[in-house]
């Protein structure tokens, strides 16, 4: 199985990182 093109996910919200955003913080913490 060979893909030449990279396959590209489709979301139905735009991007929300902020501009000059460094790291994005993703998931739940524990209180």
């Amino acid at each position: 199985m060979e893909n030449k093109e990279l396959e590209i996910e489709s979301h139905p919200w735009q991007p929300f990182i902020p501009d000059g955003a460094k790291v994005l913080i993703m998931g739940t913490f524990p209180p």
